[in-house]
């Protein structure tokens, strides 16, 4: 039972980054720090490695994995959108449940969970998704946060967003695969510091939910959790209904519909000032949940 065997593996990283807060071995501080090397050197290490490598050039297959697994969000998004305008729905409520469907963890937690149950291949597949999942996630999400706060500064966020380094790594390696340029000492290197990414993001995301926990929190975004764990992976499974999809490919779009809210999304929310409690329990309990819902998900399929 791969799925089985990976839940149980993040489960001890996950345990272990909270036992290292609890224990007092590692401070608050070290949490931002040890996020930072995750988020611009591991990551940014593994994607270029990965996506240098593969062959973006067999645009029918790479094509259509990114297009479904985009559909669900998009299909959700414009469902919610169309009740706000219709007042079904009020500002707060349409900008938190899109929230909860638009920025999944699929780097963060999705890289970790698929490359242990599934291997090369499976890591194959999130890194590809994710590539573009995780850029359009902030992006979408920003623009909620400025709409939500009724700022205006999307121009500046989005020139943040496109000038770090996950984002550079990912174009540098789309231009490396296309113009098939192979460095080996470089994409070697790169590599040994990448294999690091996936356990030191579940690991921090232990010490996040150590930092972060509350009853509280937990309790106020609760719907916003059930909603991200449950619409998603139906609306997938409806959609990979009507599409003709491959199995491997089909088995892990469902499972990817179980990813958790990325924990970034907790960072956007305390630069703006906005719900961050709320978002908080939301990124706490969709991680805690997709447990469950992952077990879940592996055997409907």
């Amino acid at each position: 039972m791969p799925v089985l065997f990976s839940l149980l593996t993040i489960a001890i990283l996950i345990a272990l980054g909270f036992l290292a807060r609890k224990l007092d071995i590692l401070s608050k501080e070290h949490t931002k720090g040890i996020s930072s090397f995750v988020y611009y050197f591991a990551l940014p290490a593994l994607f270029f490695a990965k996506i240098a490598n593969m062959n973006l050039w067999d645009f029918n297959q790479n094509l259509l994995i990114i297009f479904v697994s985009l559909l669900p969000t998009l299909v959700i998004t414009i469902s919610l959108l169309i009740l706000y305008v219709i007042k079904l729905i009020n500002k707060d409520t349409f900008v938190m449940l899109c929230l909860s469907i638009v920025f999944g963890s699929h780097v963060f937690f999705g890289i970790a969970f698929f490359e242990s149950s599934f291997g090369k291949s499976g890591l194959d597949f999130a890194i590809l998704t994710s590539s573009f999942l995780g850029p359009i996630g902030v992006v979408l999400s920003i623009f909620l946060f400025e709409f939500a706060t009724n700022k205006s500064q999307y121009s500046q966020f989005i020139l943040r967003v496109f000038a770090n380094p996950l984002i550079i790594a990912i174009a540098a390696g789309c231009v490396c695969s296309l113009l098939n340029i192979r460095i080996e000492y470089l994409f070697n290197s790169l590599q040994m510091l990448g294999r690091t990414a996936g356990p030191l993001s579940i690991f921090v995301l232990g010490m996040f939910i150590y930092n972060s926990f509350s009853f509280e929190a937990l309790k106020k975004s609760f719907i916003y959790s059930c909603f991200r764990l449950t619409t998603l992976p139906v609306v997938t499974y409806l959609l990979l209904l009507l599409l003709d999809v491959q199995y491997d490919m089909r088995q892990f779009l469902f499972l990817q519909s179980g990813v958790p809210v990325a924990i970034s999304l907790a960072i956007h929310a305390e630069r703006f000032n906005y719900k961050s409690t709320e978002i908080s329990g939301m990124v706490i309990g969709t991680s805690l949940g997709s447990f469950p819902v992952l077990y879940l998900l592996y055997y409907v399929m």
